[in-house]
């Protein structure tokens, strides 16, 4: 993973409100950060906007875990460089 992957989510989530301590790979997007459907959009907005990257509702949906969101994040950017 790209440091500049792991900055970037990082700096999503500082934005979106979470705590230094909160943003771990583990973190659940429901339980722990309490997001609702318009966080998980917003999300969704600042990651395809920070990363250039264009995500699929579908694919989108299936985000539970910070760690979910990185492996997406990277496989999109991937995408882009084939």
């Amino acid at each position: 993973m790209s440091k500049d992957i792991l900055i970037g989510t990082y700096k999503i989530f500082r934005k979106m409100g979470a705590g230094q301590d909160e943003i771990l790979p583990e973190t659940h997007l429901t339980s722990d950060l309490f997001f609702d459907d318009t966080d998980r959009t917003c999300l969704l907005f600042f990651m395809e906007s920070r990363f250039k990257i264009d995500v699929p509702d579908q694919e989108a949906a299936k985000m539970e875990t910070i760690n979910d969101v990185l492996e997406i994040v990277e496989k999109h950017k991937a995408a882009l460089l084939n």
